[in-house]
């Protein structure tokens, strides 16, 4: 869902009504849920206190649900990763050091596991070393590949606003 765009005359937050047009408080975020594309997104056969935004139809819980590429189902795929993970709860942390401007990247380290994380804030591919001492990612998960990257001479492109996991098993 997306932040809609509120009139003066539609804003219902105390904060709002007070500090407008310097902050227009937080009803532009608290609009109804966008359940699917029957009226009012089926979100009440009444009137909603807030309006919708006017892509309800496309963006909504129904939609996306059908849809694999879809912010939804990304993350219920990562809440599933971490489940399954427990080194990306646990452990050592530790920050990469030397990543490009962009690039933020992070290790973590729990029983014989170890997960690498990066995250790309920025629009600009960037090459990055991985530095998996050899070992080859049992599980590897992108929002912006689908499948497994080769990872020549320890180095990957991480894409623009990618975010990578790596989790490899420790070879001790």
């Amino acid at each position: 869902m997306r932040e809609v765009s509120l009139k003066r005359s539609q804003i219902l937050d105390p904060v709002g009504l007070r500090f407008w047009p310097f902050y227009k408080g937080r009803d532009g975020c608290r609009t109804p849920m966008q359940w699917d594309g029957t009226k009012n997104a089926g979100f009440t056969a009444g009137h909603p206190w807030l309006p919708l935004h006017p892509d309800w139809r496309q963006r909504n819980v129904k939609f996306q649900v059908g849809d694999k590429k879809s912010l939804l189902n990304f993350y219920k795929a990562l809440i599933a990763l971490r489940r399954t993970e427990p080194v990306l709860v646990k452990g050592d942390f530790r920050i990469i050091k030397n990543m490009p401007k962009d690039v933020m990247g992070y290790q973590r380290k729990h029983k014989n596991r170890e997960a690498r994380v990066y995250l790309n804030f920025g629009k600009k591919e960037h090459q990055i070393p991985i530095c998996l001492d050899n070992r080859i990612p049992l599980k590897i998960f992108s929002n912006k590949r689908e499948k497994p990257s080769s990872f020549s001479e320890g180095m990957i492109n991480l894409r623009g606003n990618e975010a990578l996991i790596l989790v490899s098993e420790n070879l001790v």
